[in-house]
């Protein structure tokens, strides 16, 4: 099961970057719009790689839960995990703006949202990764 936790990480990581690399495009005016179908294309398949790291973490927990529980380290991955998932509504809200609007027409205001949405994800993604060396240390 732990194989199968890392080729999700593994795809997940790949699937984030090619996100990623269209919006930033979009944040640097490479493309005035992006792709709609792309867009919710990567964004199920984001989920799909997220629910199997999700299912594959709960697997590896499972015989180990006695100790995890009382572990900083899992405890921190886990609230790492509990924000990339509640982004992952915010981000499916904050992406359809990339397919209306170019980002320079965007006001502060509506810029805020993306950049937060953007900074959590990254710091989640790298801290669960992170924490994991940790957990049995």
């Amino acid at each position: 099961m732990f194989f199968a936790h890392i080729i999700s990480l593994i795809f997940s990581a790949f699937i984030i970057i090619i996100a990623d690399h269209d919006a930033f495009l979009w944040f640097r005016e490479k493309k005035q719009t992006l792709d709609s179908k792309k867009i919710n294309r990567l964004h199920i398949v984001a989920w799909i790689g997220l629910v199997a790291l999700i299912i594959t973490g709960g697997f590896l927990f499972y015989p180990a839960r006695n100790y995890l529980v009382h572990n900083v380290y899992f405890i921190i991955k886990m609230i790492f995990v509990a924000i990339l998932v509640g982004n992952g509504f915010l981000i499916g809200k904050l992406s359809n703006i990339a397919t209306q609007k170019p980002f320079s027409s965007l006001t502060k205001r509506e810029r805020w949202p993306l950049f937060l949405s953007g900074t959590l994800s990254a710091m989640s993604w790298i801290g669960a990764t992170i924490t994991a060396f940790f957990i049995f240390d």
